[in-house]
This record gives C-alpha cells, structure tokens and sequence, in this order.
C-alpha cells in the first residue's frame, strides 16, 4: 500500500478514537527541503521517508501523549531531522557507565548486517549513524536506517530497542492498537444503568499503541442505580486496602492530571468532595476502579493497563 493511504488510514484511525494529532500537522515539504538533509547529513533520504514528507512536511510541536502522526510521536520537520541527527550523533558514544553491562534488546534476536559492533557483543549497538531520527516522543526517537529502510527505536541510555521492516509497519502498528483501543470501547459509560442522566466522562489514552487509559465518569443515579452500577466491578470498600492509608488523603477524588490540562473544557463538572470514606476501589495488576456516592450522583474514576488484552 501506498505510504500516503497509510497515513491517511491512520489518522482515520486516530480519529475514531478521538485523537488528532493536535491539529498540528503540516503541508507536505518539497523537494527542496527534503534534498538539504542529504546535503547536511551526507545520506540518503530513503523512498519511504521522503514519500511521507511529500503528505506531511512535519508537525508542530505538542506536549507528550497521543497525538502524534506515529501514535504517540510527532513528525520531525526536515530541518529538525537534521538538528536532531547532529545532537544524537555527537552523543552517541555508549556512556561509560554502561559499558559493562549495556547488552541492547533482549527482544531483537537478529541483528541486520552491517550495523556496528555492539560494546557488549550481543543485541543491537547502542546507536548507529546510518539512522535518521524522523519522529520525537519525550526522549524517544523513531530513526530510519538511510540505506535498508528499516526502523528503529532509540533512547538515550537505552540505545536501540524496538525493532520494525518499515515506517508503513510502524504505522500499521499504531493504527492496529488505536483500534483495538477503539474496540475495547475504552468508555465506561455503558456500563451505566439505564436511567442515568447528565452523564459527563473524561477519557485519555497513552503509550505507543496506546498502552493505559485513564476515566473520570459522573451521572445522576439513584442509590439502587448506583449499586447495581459498583457490582459489576466487585468494589469493596476502601478500608479493606490498607495501601491507601499511605496515600494523600486527597489524591483520591481529585482530577487527574491529563484532566487538569483541559481544564475549560471539564472543570465544570468534575465537583466530588474529597471525602473518601464512602469508596468502594478494585484493583488487581492491571486495572484499579474507584467508585462513591454523593448528592444523587455517582463519581467513578479507572486506570486500565492495555498492554495485555485477552
């Protein structure tokens, strides 16, 4: 498939789960700026990189979470491409402190040929200068092999991780777990009793695939309602987990922080007391769930890990 109907059939994706790229993409970059990277760096720009320049020529910067063209990284600029190739090149060394037990991936059992000697002897090298650094997220790098076109994954102190054959794989990964994501249908609100009113839910994803989910939920129920809502959980009451005597007593019931950067959108409608005696939670390795009553509604807040879907 065409690397730009790709694109496209991600960001449809990202769409459906109520993602968009922060509306920050940008036009496609001519061949002017594409051609200044192998003038700057000294290698080609592979077919696959430059064909999507051609569709988008960058993204603006957006603060860390799901929204870049690459699930949760963003599209490097031509210009940035270069800034940031310089940077890791020249930072590139496997730092000193690591020399001795740095091994790279245990997940990566075949290394392609041609990439350098890694310090340890096993696994990939720390880094490789034939790599072009494309996407961004918080200190990690999506890079493109300039000769064989393959894609990796880089973060300082890590080195080389993830491994995938192209930027086409990379997307068609991101597209699978936004719909899985998507499919899992991440709101809660259908596990509302049906008479439920003035419902409001808040609901944010992150990771690559995206790998956790965050909810706040709030509607008008009645306390039978309410009941039959928190069994579907088998929430227990707080006082039976003793971890939670360890925590702020009013880190509970307050909004969660991808929540608080929306506040003009939210702040309106997330109003629980801080109390918490009145919780019932459930929590196992990948998931926990908090529930109360208060003044005819019900306050529900969960955290779901993804990373391992049945």
């Amino acid at each position: 498939m065409a690397i730009a109907d790709v694109i496209e059939e991600a960001k449809a994706a990202y769409r459906a789960a109520g993602l968009d790229c922060a509306d920050a993409l940008l036009p496609p970059a001519d061949d002017t700026a594409i051609d200044a990277i192998t003038k700057k760096v000294l290698l080609p720009v592979p077919p696959e990189l430059r064909a999507v320049y051609r569709v988008h020529g960058g993204q603006e910067y957006v603060s860390p979470g799901n929204s870049g063209l690459f699930g949760e990284h963003r599209l490097f600029t031509p210009v940035e491409l270069v800034e940031w190739y310089t940077m890791t090149c020249e930072t590139s060394e496997v730092p000193e402190e690591l020399v001795e037990w740095y091994t790279g991936s245990r997940a990566i059992s075949e290394v392609p040929e041609g990439m350098p000697e890694n310090p340890a002897g096993d696994g990939p090298p720390y880094w490789d200068r034939q790599l072009l650094p494309f996407a961004l997220w918080n200190d990690v790098l999506l890079c493109i092999h300039a000769q064989r076109g393959d894609v990796w994954m880089f973060r300082p102190y890590d080195g080389l991780t993830y491994h995938w054959p192209s930027i086409e794989a990379v997307l068609g990964e991101a597209i699978a777990g936004v719909q899985a994501q998507t499919a899992e249908k991440l709101s809660w609100k259908g596990h509302l009793p049906a008479g439920a009113r003035d419902v409001h839910e808040w609901v944010e994803v992150s990771g690559f695939l995206p790998t956790v989910c965050w909810c706040m939920l709030k509607a008008r129920v009645n306390a039978a309602e309410y009941i039959q809502f928190v069994t579907q959980f088998e929430l227990r009451p707080i006082q039976e987990f003793k971890k939670y005597d360890l925590m702020s007593r009013t880190w509970l019931w307050e909004a969660d922080v991808g929540f608080d950067d929306n506040w003009w959108d939210h702040d309106t409608w997330w109003d629980p007391s801080l109390e918490r005696d009145s919780t019932l939670v459930a929590e196992d390795d990948d998931s926990s769930f908090s529930a109360k009553y208060e003044d005819g509604f019900l306050y529900f807040k969960a955290y779901r890990n993804l990373t391992d879907r049945e």
